[in-house]
C-alpha cells in the first residue's frame, strides 16, 4: 500500500519535468539572438544618451531593457544586477541626470500599487538596426 501512494507523486513530478523540458528555454538563448530577433545587434558602449526622450521600452530578459529614444534611436541598457520584475511590468520610470540617461542612473520597475524595485545600470550601448535580407534600398 506505501508504494501504491508514491506513484501519483512519482507520476506527477515525471510529467512536470517532462513539461519543463520541453519548454523553450530563454536562458538558452545568448542576448545576440535575441536582439537579432527583434532587429537589432550591439552598438558601440556609450557613457550617456545626450538629450534623452524616452518614448518607450521593451524588455529583453530580467538584465536587459531596450530604451526607445525619439523615433528611431534605440538603445540597450545593461543593468547592474537581476531586476526583479522587469519582464512582468507594464510600467518603468527612469531617472536622468540634467536631461540625459547615464550609466549613473537607474531603472525603477513599477509593481503592484505602483512601487517596484530600483534596478541600477551597469553599460548603455547604442543599438544598430539589423538589414532584413531581401529587402531593397
Amino acid at each position: 500500500m506505501f508504494k501504491v501512494s508514491r506513484i501519483p507523486g512519482l507520476l506527477a513530478l515525471a510529467m512536470l519535468t517532462a513539461a519543463c523540458a520541453t519548454e523553450p528555454a530563454r536562458e538558452q538563448r545568448s542576448l545576440e539572438q535575441i536582439l537579432a530577433d527583434k532587429g537589432y545587434r550591439i552598438g558601440e558602449e556609450i557613457p550617456h544618451i545626450r538629450e534623452f526622450r524616452f518614448d518607450g521600452w521593451t524588455e529583453v530578459d530580467n538584465l536587459h531593457l531596450i530604451l526607445h529614444s525619439r523615433v528611431s534611436d534605440r538603445y540597450l541598457v545593461t543593468l547592474g544586477s537581476i531586476c526583479d520584475g522587469l519582464l512582468y511590468s507594464s510600467t518603468i520610470k527612469l531617472s536622468t541626470t540634467v536631461g540625459q540617461f547615464t550609466r549613473f542612473d537607474y531603472v525603477m520597475v513599477g509593481g503592484p500599487g505602483g512601487t517596484g524595485g530600483r534596478c541600477n545600470v551597469r553599460t548603455l550601448n547604442e543599438l544598430e538596426k539589423i538589414e532584413q535580407e531581401g529587402s531593397s534600398d
